[in-house]
């Protein structure tokens, strides 16, 4: 999930220094997870700061903020009018490469934009705004910058979902190249890049070299957040996807098991006020299928629906029950409950035909 931390500068009217205030508390709720109380602070400060009819810099950057929050909940349209909003009031502002905070939030609203079209499945409309926010970085920022990186995975993500996995291999090594240099090597952006290259297991031939991202992930959070944090147990998930590929099932398994250990243990008492980034719930989601795929293949399928149905609670107590992420848990735990369902049929067909071919050779 994008966060954008400092946005107070020079709000001179009484309005706007209380549009300042909100706008840092969207942001700390953003960082946190909690999505439905950092729109609402960011839709007040919005309010506020439209009140005094200036359409500067800190506008801009407060559109770009509330456009990250409403593409985390999804809200994609009304996302793209805030960033585009921001890209026009920026146009007025002077030439890209006269202010290099100014081409910063221009490079963001650029990604915003082109992410929103990636939700809807409209690629064809996201590469130019990415590859135009690239020649942006290139001419106007520094070439190692975190604006680099961060639209490097994008276009590595783009790629991705495309289903050119080749190429956004090389967009998420460019990445990481880029954040060793812009960050320390055991910087948690490293590990967010590690682990996109680790997620490529799932539709990659050859995964020999994504197990090195994988455990340098999981190496990198672990130091970073604990071993009981919700980060590490999504490192953990993209270890356990890549052993899963190169068909080591049984230690894939133990692997998803203890990743949904951690995940529950952080996310216990089925409490309604959770902090999970969304990236970490997409993480979440893999972790949860794993698990259900390996329980099931064991033959404990009550501890596989148990698992699949607290998957589902999560997302819709997060998300709600209209996310798109959550409508897709719902489908695939419904999916599994049929599944399931048709299995003990199967069984129960099996038994009665047995009983009957020893009842009647007697």
């Amino acid at each position: 999930m994008e966060t954008y931390i400092g946005a107070s500068r020079s709000w001179r009217s009484p309005q706007a220094d209380t549009a300042a205030q909100l706008h840092q508390e969207a942001l700390i709720f953003q960082a946190d997870g909690k999505l439905r109380e950092a729109e609402v602070r960011g839709l007040e400060a919005l309010r506020l700061k439209r009140s005094d009819r200036r359409r500067d810099r800190q506008l801009a950057l407060l559109l770009n903020t509330l456009a990250a929050i409403r593409l985390d909940r999804r809200n994609d349209r009304q996302a793209r009018k805030h960033a585009i909003e921001a890209m026009e009031i920026l146009a007025g502002l002077g030439d890209p490469g006269t202010d290099a905070e100014a081409d910063q939030q221009r490079v963001r609203a650029l990604c915003l934009i082109g992410r929103s079209h990636m939700h809807e499945g409209e690629y064809a409309e996201a590469r130019p705004l990415l590859e135009r926010a690239m020649i942006l970085v290139d001419n106007c920022l520094d070439p190692i910058s975190p604006e680099k990186c961060h639209v490097l995975v994008l276009l590595g993500t783009l790629s991705q979902r495309a289903g050119h996995v080749y190429e956004a291999e090389e967009c998420f090594r460019s990445a990481l190249a880029v954040a060793e240099q812009a960050f320390d090597s055991h910087h948690g952006e490293v590990a967010r890049v590690c682990q996109h290259l680790a997620l490529l297991a799932g539709s990659f031939e050859d995964t020999a070299a994504l197990e090195a991202y994988a455990r340098r992930a999981c190496e990198i959070r672990f130091g970073l957040f604990g071993s009981a944090s919700p980060l590490t147990a999504a490192a953990q998930t993209g270890l356990a996807l890549v052993l899963e590929a190169r068909g080591e099932g049984h230690e894939a398994g133990q692997k998803y098991l203890q990743a949904i250990g951690l995940f529950d243990g952080h996310y216990a008492a089925e409490q309604y006020e959770y902090s999970i980034p969304l990236e970490t719930l997409r993480d979440y989601a893999i972790c949860r299928r794993g698990a259900v795929r390996h329980l099931a293949a064991c033959g404990r399928l009550d501890d596989a629906r148990h698992y699949s149905a607290r998957a589902l609670r999560v997302f819709e107590r997060v998300l709600g029950a209209d996310h798109p992420f959550s409508r897709e848990c719902r489908g695939e735990h419904q999916g599994f409950l049929k599944s399931l369902r048709r299995r003990k049929r199967k069984d129960g067909a099996g038994l009665w035909m047995c009983w009957r071919f020893f009842s009647f050779s007697r």
